[in-house]
């Protein structure tokens, strides 16, 4: 991660594996990318009309742990 400019997470992340990123990337925590599989094939949130609340979930996240390092 240091020696790149970014990571992106699969589609298949899990909330945990997010928040958990999110410190490791420490100040570098816009740099780590998530996608989001609107189809739900086994994903966070079920894709649909869940798909909003999963990006919502992760703006949370970044939000939530803003002063963790």
């Amino acid at each position: 991660f240091k020696a790149c400019d970014g990571i992106f997470l699969n589609y298949t992340w899990k909330p945990e594996y997010l928040v958990q990123s999110k410190i490791t990337a420490g100040q570098r925590d816009r740099d780590v990318y998530v996608g989001v599989d609107v189809f739900g094939r086994g994903c966070f949130g079920g894709g649909g009309f869940n798909t909003c609340e999963v990006a919502l979930f992760a703006i949370a996240v970044r939000v939530l742990l803003a002063n963790v390092s």
